[in-house]
C-alpha cells in the first residue's frame, strides 16, 4: 500500500470594489487637501481594506491633483505583496507594492492619479467612478480527497450548464415574455431559484407544472438576459443598464439572490437626480434596502428641485415613501 500526500496552490483572490462621485468637478473644485471619500470596508481573504479618493490631493503639496488609495483597514499586518489595479474610464494604474507585506493601518496608490486638468475634460458631464481590484495569492495547502472531488464536481456542473445552454436540447418547459417563448429546462430553473421550483413540483398543483410554461410581464429582451443569466450567470452590460429595474424585479420575485445583488449595485451606480424617484419606488416595492436608501438620500437633498421642476416625478411616490421623504 502507498499513501502519498500532495501539496497544492489554492486559486488567488481578486475583489473588486467601485466608488462613484456624482458632480465630480464640482466636488474636486470645493475640496481641500486632505477631503477624503471612502468605500464601505471590503474583505480580502481576512483583511479589512477600503478604497479612499482624495478629490484634491491628500496634502496641500497635492493640490491640484485626484489622489487615489486602497487601505489597511484591518488591526493585522498582511504577509503578502498587494497587487492590482486601479481603474476609471480615462486610465488604468497598476497596484504592484514592490513590498512583501501590508502593514495595518497603511494605505498604498497615486499621489498623482490624475490631474485637475484632465478631470474637467473627462468628468463634465458623467460621474466619477473609480474601481480597484486587489489579488492576493492562493494559499498553499494539503490537497484532500473530499475536497478535490467537491472541486471536479462543481466544475463538471458548471460545463453541464453551460453545454445545456448552448444546445437547447431535451427541454421541457418554457418561459414567456411578451409572447416571445424561451426554452429552458425545468432541472436547471430549479436549482437556480427556489421560487421556480416551488412552482415546478410536480405534485404542487401550479398550473404551470401542468401546462409546462410560466408567463412573466416584462419585456423579451429582459427574458432572454434572464434565460441566459440563469445558465451562465452572465449578463450584458448594455441590457443590465437599460433593464435593471426589470432584473431587481426579477430577482426578488424569483429569490435569485446573485441577480437582484447585480442589479441593485447597477442601480447604485446609474442613480441620479433624473432617476432617483424610479429607483426610491423600486427599492421600496422589491425590497432593496441600499438603492431605496441611497435614491431616498438623493431625493432629500433635491427636495427643491423635485417641488419644483420635478414635481410631477414627486406626485408619482406612494403616500408612505412621500412621508418618508419629508
Amino acid at each position: 500500500m502507498e499513501i502519498a500526500t500532495v501539496f497544492g496552490k489554492g486559486p488567488k483572490t481578486e475583489v473588486t470594489a467601485s466608488l462613484a462621485i456624482k458632480d465630480f468637478i464640482d466636488v474636486m473644485e470645493s475640496s481641500k487637501p486632505g477631503k477624503c471619500y471612502e468605500t464601505d470596508e471590503f474583505m480580502v481573504k481576512e483583511t479589512l481594506m477600503c478604497l479612499l479618493v482624495y478629490p484634491n490631493g491628500y496634502s496641500e503639496e497635492y493640490r491640484g491633483w485626484v489622489g487615489v488609495y486602497v487601505k489597511n483597514r484591518s488591526q493585522a499586518e498582511v504577509i503578502d505583496k498587494l497587487k492590482g489595479q486601479f481603474i476609471t474610464d480615462v486610465k488604468t494604474s497598476q497596484i504592484d507594492s514592490k513590498e512583501e507585506t501590508f502593514p495595518a493601518g497603511q494605505a498604498w496608490g497615486f499621489d498623482r492619479y490624475l490631474s485637475h486638468e484632465d478631470a474637467n475634460e473627462h468628468y463634465k458631464e458623467k460621474d466619477f467612478v473609480l474601481k480597484v481590484k486587489v489579488e492576493m495569492e492562493g494559499e498553499v495547502v494539503k490537497i484532500v480527497g473530499e475536497n478535490k472531488e467537491t472541486r471536479k464536481r462543481k466544475f463538471i456542473s458548471q460545463e453541464v450548464s453551460e453545454n445545456a445552454y448552448k444546445r437547447m436540447a431535451w427541454t421541457n418547459f418554457v418561459l414567456e415574455f411578451e409572447g416571445e417563448e424561451l426554452a429552458c429546462h425545468r432541472l436547471i430553473l430549479a436549482g437556480a431559484s427556489p421560487v421556480l421550483a416551488a412552482m415546478l413540483e410536480p405534485a404542487s398543483q401550479h398550473r404551470e407544472a401542468e401546462e409546462g410554461r410560466a408567463v412573466i410581464q416584462l419585456p423579451a429582451a429582459v427574458g432572454r438576459a434572464f434565460v441566459r443569466y440563469i445558465y451562465l450567470e452572465e449578463i450584458e452590460e448594455v441590457i443590465l443598464k437599460e433593464e435593471v429595474v426589470a432584473f431587481l424585479e426579477l430577482g426578488e420575485k424569483y429569490q435569485v439572490e446573485k441577480l437582484k445583488e447585480l442589479a441593485e449595485v447597477k442601480m447604485l451606480q446609474l442613480l441620479e437626480k433624473e432617476n432617483m424617484v424610479k429607483f426610491l419606488m423600486a427599492g421600496d416595492m422589491f425590497r432593496a434596502a441600499r438603492i431605496k436608501a441611497a435614491a431616498l438620500k438623493l431625493a432629500k437633498i433635491n427636495l427643491a428641485w423635485l417641488r419644483g421642476e420635478g414635481r410631477e416625478e414627486l406626485r408619482k411616490l406612494s403616500q408612505d415613501l412621500f412621508i418618508e421623504l419629508l
